[in-house]
């Protein structure tokens, strides 16, 4: 807020209705005298202050700001996503709910339509569409992680129920790995390693009709066929839709007892409290530990800020559908953007391995932080500051009290540090960043950009650094992430 806005809101508070033509003139008095106006709440309210210690190590950044979706699209309007993709460096990219061009890639009975077929005969798969959405990934230097099994259906029962014979299904599989990795089938060498068996087996109905147990086996016979036709690919799951579910200890016993492979464990997590996300991380790392699967991957693989209740996203009476945009488009604004810079920072301190935001696809539209024009979100450019952040990847100690999240480190060459914060709601909006020990010699260029509801990861200032320390003043209000940037000034 300038300060001409803040006399406004000071004397209109005082005199509600009254102003007056003299009113204006004192705002003019005071403009023009730079007189601090005292009687605001955010011009006396004092700074908080954090502290960046440069000089002291603190572990990696780790590239946590993996997606769900790959940046083909099928609508016709939309742009194509690959740029953006590249331009956020997602790490992962995990495959469910993908829909380009049409639903027909990714899921197992797309590839493989008829299940009755002879699995041994190229002719009976369906690979070039998947083959396209696939290497657009790849392209751009991201990993994938193949969700084997399907969408979800909301309404119907199509796919989502346990295969007729496991044993065939799995043999379908292997044959998918080795048309995308070993080249079968005029295949590819996308050398794709992490492999998840289904998705979300514990949403009764939505995403598997069958028994707990009927999973189970169908895990094994995946998990086994799938590493004995490669030691060196990785298969997980269940992507179960909480660390808490009750499906968790039953499956890892079941896997514990029968010494299956399990290289990664897979979960999801929606809600509010940035909190949240890396609790669920700690959680997870500490069932596997329990069960002696002290090994496995933790993958938090799908993530989203939602700050309703499912059942206002999933109305069922026409009038609720009103208000639903206004809801969906909460969920990927500047507060979100905040919400989605906070998780990545509160994620460095926790044993996650991998993780996936749902989605950077324009196909699941209201879920993804692309709309159906390809048009990126604020969230889309949260994702982007965190990935500035990762290219200066030794992370340093920093000082800041827990109404801030804030992340920074140095290149490897210490010719560049990075200093990534976020405001989720907090009503602290002035801040004192103190900078000790800033390896980067002769004179310092900072650059400050923002992303909120106004900004676009846009450079917001740029300035010599001075003073010994250094102290930056940032307004940085509710729904603001910040990426500043340090380096030696050429000039």
């Amino acid at each position: 807020m300038t300060l001409h806005q803040r006399i406004l809101v000071a004397i209109g508070h005082r005199q509600p209705g009254r102003l007056s033509v003299l009113t204006g003139l004192l705002c003019c008095l005071l403009v023009a005298t730079h007189a601090p106006c005292a009687e605001t709440p955010e011009a006396s309210a004092t700074n908080g202050t954090v502290s960046i210690h440069f000089g002291t190590p603190a572990g990696r950044i780790k590239p946590l700001h993996g997606v769900n979706g790959g940046p083909l699209s099928r609508s016709s309007e939309s742009d194509n996503l690959v740029v953006y993709h590249a331009e956020a460096g997602f790490p992962h990219t995990r495959l469910h709910d993908c829909q380009w061009p049409s639903p027909n890639v990714v899921d197992v009975h797309c590839v493989f339509p008829l299940f009755h077929a002879d699995a041994d005969d190229p002719r009976n798969y369906v690979f070039a569409p998947t083959d396209d959405y696939l290497a657009a990934i790849v392209k751009n230097g991201s990993q994938i992680v193949y969700r084997l099994g399907t969408c979800i259906e909301h309404k119907t029962q199509y796919n989502v129920n346990p295969p007729a014979d496991p044993r065939k299904w799995a043999d379908i599989c292997v044959h998918m790995i080795r048309h995308f990795n070993d080249g079968w089938a005029d295949g590819h060498q996308f050398n794709i390693r992490y492999w998840e068996i289904w998705n979300e087996p514990d949403l009764k109905g939505q995403m598997w009709t069958g028994t707990m147990e009927q999973y189970f086996a169908l895990y094994e016979a995946a998990a086994t066929a799938i590493k004995a036709h490669d030691p060196k690919n990785k298969v997980g799951g269940p992507g179960v839709t909480d660390v808490r579910s009750e499906w968790v200890r039953p499956f890892l016993k079941y896997c514990q007892e029968r010494k299956l492979p399990l290289d990664f464990f897979s979960f999801h997590w929606y809600g509010k409290d940035p909190a949240g996300p890396a609790a669920s991380a700690v959680a997870a790392r500490k069932i596997l530990d329990e069960f002696g699967f002290q090994k496995t991957e933790t993958h938090l693989n799908e993530w989203h800020y939602i700050n309703v209740g499912w059942n206002e996203l999933r109305p069922n009476k026409r009038e609720s559908f009103r208000g639903l945009r206004t809801k969906f488009q909460a969920t990927l604004g500047g507060e979100a953007a905040a919400f989605a810079a906070a998780v990545l920072i509160r994620f460095q301190d926790t044993p996650l391995d991998v993780a996936n935001f749902f989605t950077a696809a324009a196909d699941t539209l209201h879920w993804s932080m692309f709309d159906e024009y390809g048009v990126p979100s604020t969230t889309y450019h949260a994702f982007r500051a965190f990935n500035e952040l990762t290219q200066t990847p030794a992370r340093v100690r920093v000082d800041a009290p827990p109404s801030l999240d804030v992340c920074a480190g140095l290149s490897e060459d210490k010719r560049r540090a990075g200093v990534l914060l976020a405001n989720f709601k907090s009503p602290q909006s002035r801040w004192d960043l103190s900078v000790q020990d800033l390896p980067l010699t002769g004179k310092v260029r900072l650059q400050k950009y923002l992303v909120d509801d106004h900004h676009e990861f846009s450079l917001s200032s740029e300035e010599l650094l001075s003073g010994s320390p250094p102290v930056i003043h940032l307004d940085l209000p509710p729904g603001t992430v910040c990426f500043l940037r340090f380096v030696t000034d050429k000039n």
